[in-house]
C-alpha cells in the first residue's frame, strides 16, 4: 500500500508506515512506544542455563486463590504521509 501510495504522491509527499506498541490490562490501554528498529536473535546462538536440584514443598491443604493481572500487547499499524522537503 505505502509503496502505490508513494509512486502516486511522489516527488512532494512520501509515505512511511508505522506501527505504535500498545499494553492493555482490563480497562486501561498504555502507549509503550513506537520502535525505531526491530532487533532478531537467531535460536542457535541460544546459550543453555545450568540444570539445577530442585525442592518441592509439600502441598497445602487449603486452596489458595489468587489473581493475575494479564496483559495483551496490541500492535497498530498505520501509514504516515509526510512532505518532502528540498
Amino acid at each position: 500500500m505505502a509503496r502505490l501510495l508513494n509512486q502516486q504522491l511522489a516527488p512532494k509527499y512520501v509515505v512511511a508506515v508505522e506501527v505504535r506498541i500498545y499494553e492493555t490490562s482490563g480497562e486501561k490501554s498504555t502507549l509503550i512506544g513506537i520502535p525505531d528498529n526491530i532487533i532478531a536473535k537467531s535460536s542457535e546462538n541460544t546459550i543453555k542455563s545450568p540444570e539445577y536440584n530442585v525442592t518441592v514443598a509439600v502441598p497445602s491443604t487449603q486452596p489458595l486463590t489468587i489473581e493475575l493481572a494479564l496483559t495483551e500487547t496490541i500492535k497498530q499499524g498505520y501509514l504516515e504521509v509526510r512532505r518532502v522537503v528540498h
